[in-house]
């Protein structure tokens, strides 16, 4: 595949907008294709690094006899990607695609001249250009004015300058003197004395975190950030070293430590009776052991194994003392 021509007319009108028409002759050679990609820079770059946005309208894409292709326009980064071709259709061989749009902000003003710089071709081909040209259209009023006009050719940020420019009246012509390489292109500067044309500043470019909301948004995200990976570790390290760790149990032994639930008055916890009552709404014999255990705990029984296998319960001194404290008759105490 190669692009056999790729020939542009750009016209710069008094009101500092521009029309470009673009004729590129491509060939697919024996590839079948659905069609190309024109990629076209939408942002510009001033000398003190401030970025500008192109204002592109009006496009249409024809044959070489006028038949309309489908295209649609795309926003890929700072480049505007126009997709040109039929998805249901094939094609391979030579075709011809004639490009046409409008440009507003095109111009930059200097403090001594205005200038028009045109990147003719883009540098986003994937393919070799055997040939490219160029003229450029400058108001009537210009005709007479000896304009200085340069070309440089190669990828982008090149000064290499093999191609050649004239000037013919109010008309520049550009032409490369050899093919381009895929990611190589050709870009046209013109000279222009100041207020050759209306004073059209274009918009400047910002991305969105380099708007307010943006900024915004960029804050919070770093905040979210600075807690998610800075400060939550280290609090997880703290919660950890103050509840997380287990305390220190008899050497060879591992013990369970919690708490069971509260009455609802929150006044003292349920005994395991209780809580096993509540859990199958049934007394067995596990609550029995388990309430038989939790009074042995708490110091009001003693579980005696006089022999193997032989245990027998006793009362302790704090039981007598508790049943002594709540009977006041010795009734109740039986």
């Amino acid at each position: 595949e190669e692009i056999r021509s790729f020939a542009v007319q750009v016209k710069l009108n008094e009101d500092a907008a521009i029309n470009v028409q673009e004729k590129i002759v491509y060939d697919f050679g024996s590839s079948l294709r659905h069609g190309i990609y024109r990629v076209i820079p939408f942002v510009k770059i001033n000398a003190n690094k401030k970025k500008y946005s192109l204002d592109f309208k009006n496009f249409s894409v024809t044959d070489e006899n006028g038949a309309r292709y489908n295209f649609s326009e795309l926003t890929e980064g700072t480049n505007l990607k126009l997709k040109i071709g039929d998805a249901d259709k094939t094609i391979s061989g030579v075709h011809t695609y004639i490009i046409d749009y409008d440009v507003a902000g095109a111009i930059t003003y200097f403090s001594d001249h205005d200038e028009l710089y045109w990147n003719i071709t883009g540098n986003h081909w994937d393919v070799p250009i055997d040939k490219v040209s160029a003229k450029i259209i400058l108001p009537e009023s210009l005709k007479q004015e000896i304009i200085e006009s340069k070309c440089f050719t190669g990828s982008y940020g090149s000064t290499e300058a093999n191609c050649e420019t004239r000037q013919d009246g109010n008309e520049i012509y550009s032409s490369t003197n050899n093919y381009l390489n895929s990611n190589e292109g050709l870009s046209v500067v013109v000279k222009l004395p100041m207020n050759a044309v209306a004073h059209l500043e274009p918009k400047e470019y910002k991305t969105f975190f380099e708007t307010f909301f943006g900024k915004i948004v960029l804050v919070i995200m770093f905040v979210i950030g600075v807690v998610w990976y800075l400060l939550l570790p280290f609090y997880i390290i703290y919660r950890w070293f103050k509840y997380g760790r287990d305390p220190k149990a008899v050497v060879g032994e591992t013990t369970a430590w919690y708490d069971p639930p509260k009455t609802p008055d929150g006044k003292r916890f349920l005994t395991p009776g209780e809580v096993g009552t509540l859990g199958d709404e049934t007394v067995d014999l596990k609550d029995i052991s388990a309430t038989i255990v939790d009074l042995a705990r708490r110091g009001y029984l003693k579980i005696v194994e006089k022999e193997k296998k032989d245990f027998y319960l006793q009362r302790t001194n704090k039981a007598d003392k508790m049943i002594s404290s709540n009977n006041k008759g010795g009734d109740r105490e039986k």
